[in-house]
């Protein structure tokens, strides 16, 4: 098991501030203004999936949850999603997370705040050859539908070949974990979206982040 590196005054080892130089980011247009923000882990994270319960599901689903999986780092997971039941089972099952994988934020303004699908970003002849496995009955195989089809991404990573080190763009499919959403009264930076997408990122990686439906069942309770 890998340790988890943290900063003694911040809640994870990388920092919102540093993100011009320790993180990927673009914008991607919504539509009527709105912009999408991505963001991705300057290195790759060790992930655990498991299956957990949870009530909201439907009868053909059945949950999973994702943990960093390193010394020290939050019990809590990151994030939780739901999938059709045999594929849910397959993909914790799966060979896809014995490596650290990048993760990968697709974040945009909602309603004050910020909402974004959580991804892991693996690659894609990986996933290719997962599906061929544990390809469904159905003809149209299911899980392409459960996943987000985004533009085509590409990650530059670094490798060793006979004639020395260099680098290479590696195609990668985002693998979903679950939504993460910051509430209008939680921003920090009001005035920046990009800083307020790493911010929110950080706290989500660190521990800090809180799940959706708890956080609007606390609200609710705190008003009565």
């Amino acid at each position: 098991m890998a340790d988890w590196n943290r900063d003694d005054d911040e809640p994870t080892g990388w920092r919102p501030e540093d993100e011009d130089d320790d993180e990927e980011q673009e914008g991607e247009e919504l539509g009527e203004g709105a912009l999408e923000i991505r963001v991705v882990t300057p290195g790759p994270v060790p992930l655990r999936l498991e299956l957990v319960e949870r009530d909201e599901v439907g009868m053909e689903e059945s949950a999973f949850a994702t943990f960093i999986d390193a010394e020290g780092a939050p019990e809590r997971p990151i994030a939780v999603n739901s999938l059709p039941r045999e594929l849910t089972e397959s993909l914790v099952s799966s060979n896809l997370f014995t490596e650290p994988r990048h993760i990968m934020a697709a974040v945009h303004e909602e309603e004050g705040g910020l909402r974004g699908l959580l991804s892991a970003l693996v690659p894609a002849e990986l996933v290719e050859r997962w599906a061929r496995e544990h390809e469904q009955a159905e003809a149209d195989e299911p899980w392409k539908a459960s996943a987000p089809q985004p533009p085509a991404f590409e990650l530059q990573t670094t490798y060793e070949d006979e004639a020395g080190d260099g680098e290479r763009a590696q195609a990668m499919v985002p693998i979903p974990l679950g939504i993460i959403v910051r509430f209008a009264e939680n921003r920090r930076h009001p005035d920046d979206v990009v800083k307020e997408a790493a911010d929110l990122v950080a706290s989500v990686l660190g521990g800090f982040g809180v799940d959706a439906k708890q956080k609007r069942i606390d609200d609710l309770l705190g008003g009565l």
